[in-house]
Order: structure tokens, then C-alpha cells, then sequence
């Protein structure tokens, strides 16, 4: 137990400095040079979004943790059963997450995020009271996943909504690496922490500590988040100079009206955009393989290596999950905004090459260290991709005032996905060995590279690029809009040649 409590308390110490790295970093990149009022007030509101959002990941990856021999005994489930109770789950999260994009648009990212928290952390609570009982059973767990799944979406759809308030598109790079460390450090919250509960208590406290973390956050964000910058903020002065070099969604969705969107025709709108749907595609591979991977591994290391949750090898595979994860976000984001000019689509493609070759790796060999380091490398890239779409790519393709619903449908064919292969993974494994857990996951890499090897090499087309003619030369242009965040109301436009740039 001492050694299971050090390893735990080195881990998490680990996971607070990337933390910190990662509020450094937010609070330097600094682009439009934006006073340092601005920065200040922008990092307090992400740190309480994203730790409640961290929060909401503890909600929901319990039940990858709870993924053992011991709670399936309990339930008299097997291998199949408990995918399928994971299935219905990652429906009703695609589900909820078509309809929720709507609903936070229209809302506010503030009242949603809390009312999706106090929802999961409620129904928490019940699955926590049932198990307490002795009285869950697979029907009633499953029912308890399908409504904490219907609030999860919260989470992710609120923080690019509010974000995409505070952040500009030159600045999304570096905040989607930011919103990385919080998935990784949800993550972690999740497996890892909960692997700890696991192996001192009761399994059902793995339901009560996400209940306690819930609410907790969900009080801290009524009390101090804002859904965008204060006036005082907002009217701050820009000089012209950053202006000139202000990228604008130029395939952006028409704004949405003063009235309440409808929701079928914000979906439609949405989805009638082709370089969304090559990122649905490839978000469709990244759903695949994520759930595939985190909603099995646990009972692969119990299963195969022998190595219980919580004991010190799982530690250090779960935190090297997240810690990967950490990197793939933050290294995504900033080598998008680096070096290919916020391109976030030839980062995905280079994610997807590595994660295809890692899954390859790992369907190969019998080491246990390097199929940790396979598993470590996989969930990088697939963070990565993640978070470079979510973060990013759903409000540079959708512009602002649709980027909770652009995200909600990249994010619902995600999760289709994610619960097609929970149960086909574990229909497989129980048929098949656990030898077909990494083939069923191969084929997505080269999927996913296609999809957005398509989308690089006909960016112009699907993003309705246009060329104007002058004097005989073509002469590409952009239409430059001021955004909300930081640089007043959406107004006063500015075109730009490459001859003459005027205001």
C-alpha cells in the first residue's frame, strides 16, 4: 500500500507541474499583444473551466475504471454485457452531445457547464447509493450511464464555447494545448486517482469522489466564470499593425440570429459544410480508437499482465496515458501555430501516421514495457487529434457563434463510434483472445490520415476559397473581421490584397 500511495503522490505531483507549465505558456503566447489585465482575467476563467471540466472526466471514465473481474462478478455481467452497458452510454453522450451544441449556444456556456455538472454529479451519487445497497444490476447501471452520459457534453461543448470568446483563431492553437492538460489531467483524475480509490476502498466510492468534485466546481464557476470579456476588456485597444495580421474564419457559418436557433437548422447549416465533414470522418477514427483503448485497457492489464488497478505498473501506464496526452495537445497546438500558421489539419495528419504505426507496434509484441510505451504513444496522438479538432478546428471552420453546435457534431459521430467499438472490442476479446483488441483498432490511423490528407490538399475548394482578378493578376484576399474577444463588436470589416493592405 505505501509503495501504491508514492507512486500515486509522484504521479499527481507530476501532473500539477504540466499544470502550471501550461498557465505559463497561455499567459506568454501573446500574439495581439493583449494587456496584461486581459491575460490575467482570461487565465482565472479557463483554470475554472477547465478544473471543472478535469471534474467531468472523473464522472465518466469510472466506468472504464470499475472494468475488472470484481464488478462483473458483481453484476453477472461478462465481457460483452459490460460492453454493451458502455455502448448505450457512448450513444446517448453522441445523442445528447447533437442536441446540447444547440442548447449551450443558445444558454451560455456558464448555466450549461454547471447545469450538465450538477446533473452527472447527481446521477453519480444514485449509481454510488445503488452499489452501496447491493442493489445495481446491469439493467440499472446501464441506466445511470445513459443519464450521466446526457450531461457529460457539458463539459467539452462549454469550454469551446466560452473560449472561443476569450481566444482569437491566432491564439486557439495554444488554448487548445491548454484544454489538453485539462482532458490529461481529467484523465488522470479519472484512471489513475480512481485506480487509487480503488485499491483502499470500496469500489462505489469511485462514484462518490466525482459526485464531491462536481458539485464543488460547479459552485466555483457560478461564483467567479464569465462567458466573455467584461466590457472593460473587450474595448481594449489593438494596435492597427496586429490588425493586418487578424486570419478570419473565412469559411466560417453564417453568423446566427438574434432569435433562438433552431436546432435541426443549426445542424443542417453545420453539417453543410464539406471540411466539417472530413473532420467528422476523421473524428469517427479518433472515437474508434480512444474508447477502444481507455474502456479496455484496464481489464487488458488485469487480464493479460497481471497487473491489478491501482498496483504501481498501472499507475504508471495510466499516468503515462495522460501525460501523453498532455504533450500530443500542448505539442499539437503550438507546432499548428508555429510552424504551419495555425494549419491544424497537417498536425492531425502527422497524429494519425504515428497512432496508426503505434497500434501496428503493439499488435506485435508481448513486452509489457513497450506495450505501455504503444498505449502511451496511441493515447498522444489520439488527445491530440482530439483536442486540436474540439479546441480549434469546430470554431476556425464554424466560426464563433456556432462553434458549440459545429463541436457538438463532430463529437456526436465521435462517440457513435466510440460505442461501436466498446462493445465490438469486447465482443471480440471474448470471442478471440485479447490478440484482436489491436486489430479491431489498427485500421483507423490510415483512415483518419486519409480524411485529412483530403481535407489538406483541397482546402481552398471545401472551404469556399476565392481569388479576385486585378489588373490581369489573380490576387487571393480576406475578409478581416474584428472579433468580440478583445477587439470590439464583429463590424467594422477590412479587405485585404496582397498589393495594398487598408483600413
Amino acid at each position: 500500500m505505501a509503495l501504491e500511495r508514492e507512486t500515486f503522490l509522484a504521479s499527481l505531483i507530476t501532473m500539477l507541474s504540466f499544470l502550471l507549465l501550461a498557465v505559463k505558456i497561455d499567459y506568454s503566447h501573446n500574439p495581439l499583444s493583449r494587456s496584461h489585465k486581459y491575460r490575467i482575467a482570461r487565465r482565472i476563467n479557463w483554470l475554472l473551466i477547465g478544473l471543472l471540466y478535469m471534474f467531468f472526466y472523473t464522472g465518466r471514465y469510472n466506468m472504464s475504471v470499475i472494468n475488472n473481474e470484481e464488478v462483473r462478478e458483481f453484476l453477472g455481467a461478462t465481457k460483452t454485457q459490460y460492453g454493451l452497458i458502455l455502448t448505450v452510454g457512448h450513444f446517448s453522450y453522441a445523442l445528447s452531445m447533437l442536441k446540447m451544441g444547440t442548447v449551450v449556444d443558445s444558454l451560455g456556456g456558464k448555466k450549461s457547464m454547471i447545469l450538465g455538472a450538477i446533473g452527472s454529479a447527481t446521477v453519480n451519487t444514485v449509481s454510488a447509493i445503488l452499489f452501496y445497497l447491493n442493489t445495481h444490476t446491469i439493467l440499472t447501471l446501464s441506466i445511470c450511464n445513459v443519464c450521466n452520459m446526457i450531461f457529460q457534453p457539458m463539459g467539452s461543448l462549454c469550454c469551446v464555447k466560452i473560449n472561443s470568446a476569450w481566444y482569437n483563431k491566432q491564439e486557439r492553437g495554444v488554448s487548445s494545448g491548454v484544454m489538453g492538460v485539462c482532458i490529461g489531467l481529467g484523465t488522470f483524475f479519472a484512471l489513475v486517482g480512481g485506480g487509487f480509490v480503488l485499491s483502499s476502498f470500496p469500489f462505489y466510492y469511485v462514484f462518490v469522489k466525482p459526485a464531491i468534485l462536481l458539485f464543488s466546481g460547479a459552485f466555483a464557476v457560478h461564483l467567479w466564470v464569465q462567458d466573455e470579456p467584461p466590457e472593460s476588456l473587450r474595448v481594449e485597444a489593438v494596435p492597427v499593425t496586429e490588425l493586418e495580421h487578424i486570419e478570419v474564419e473565412t469559411n466560417a457559418i453564417p453568423p446566427a440570429t438574434t432569435k433562438k436557433p433552431n436546432f435541426l437548422v443549426t445542424v443542417f447549416r453545420v453539417m453543410k459544410n464539406p471540411a466539417l465533414r472530413m473532420l467528422i470522418l476523421a473524428m469517427i477514427c479518433v472515437g474508434w480508437v480512444r474508447e477502444g483503448l481507455l474502456s479496455w485497457y484496464t481489464s487488458y492489464l488485469e487480464d493479460v499482465l497481471s497487473v491489478p488497478v491501482g498496483s504501481p505498473f498501472f499507475t504508471i501506464t495510466s499516468t503515462g496515458i495522460t501525460l501523453g496526452g498532455m504533450f500530443g495537445s500542448m505539442g499539437g497546438g503550438w507546432v499548428s501555430d508555429r510552424f504551419f500558421n495555425s494549419n491544424r489539419v497537417m498536425v492531425l495528419m502527422i497524429y494519425f501516421v504515428v497512432e496508426g504505426l503505434a497500434v501496428f507496434v503493439f499488435s506485435t509484441t508481448v513486452n509489457p514495457v513497450l506495450a505501455a510505451i504503444c498505449i502511451t504513444i496511441t493515447a498522444t496522438c489520439l488527445f491530440g487529434c482530439l483536442t486540436l479538432v474540439v479546441g480549434c478546428a469546430a470554431a476556425d471552420f464554424a466560426g464563433k457563434d456556432d462553434a458549440g453546435t459545429a463541436t457538438g457534431v463532430l463529437l456526436f459521430f465521435s462517440y457513435m463510434a466510440s460505442g461501436l467499438s466498446s462493445f465490438f472490442v469486447g465482443f471480440s476479446v471474448e470471442s478471440w483472445g485479447w490478440r484482436s483488441w489491436s486489430l479491431c483498432l489498427m485500421p483507423a490511423g490510415g483512415l483518419g490520415f486519409l480524411a485529412t490528407s483530403y481535407l489538406q490538399w483541397n482546402m481552398e475548394r471545401l472551404t469556399g476559397g476565392r481569388k479576385m482578378k486585378k489588373g490581369g493578376q489573380e490576387q487571393k484576399f480576406e475578409v478581416v473581421v474584428e472579433a468580440e474577444a478583445g477587439l470590439g463588436n464583429a463590424s467594422s470589416l477590412v479587405v485585404v490584397t496582397e498589393e495594398n493592405k487598408m483600413l
